[in-house]
């Protein structure tokens, strides 16, 4: 069984680094779930920001946000127009996000 990602809820908070500003997304213990790292920048030249994920299973999730935001946005149409459910899209971003995609 695979494991799960990170419980929500999430939320973002603001970090400031060097003058520099990020939202991260903090778990509901207030730990953060990521940590964003600058190449060059603190010296005057530009800073390039990345960010390390913890655990693969919230980087899964996060990659999978798009469509899952795309999946519940036909859900939602389809359900109010039509009556009928966007399952398909639904269960593909859902396994994306769980790490269960081909």
């Amino acid at each position: 069984m695979s494991k799960s990602h990170t419980p929500g809820p999430w939320r973002l908070s603001l970090v400031e680094d060097g003058g520099i500003r990020h939202l991260v997304p903090i778990d509901a213990t207030g730990t953060s779930l990521l940590t964003v790292v600058h190449e060059g920048g603190y010296d005057g030249g530009e800073a390039t920001p990345f960010g390390a994920v913890y655990t693969d299973e919230d980087a899964r999730l996060i990659a999978a946000a798009p469509e899952l935001l795309d999946a519940l946005r036909l859900l939602l149409s389809e359900v109010v127009f039509t009556g009928t459910a966007g399952t398909d899209a639904a269960q593909a971003a859902i396994a994306k996000a769980t790490g269960q995609a081909h």
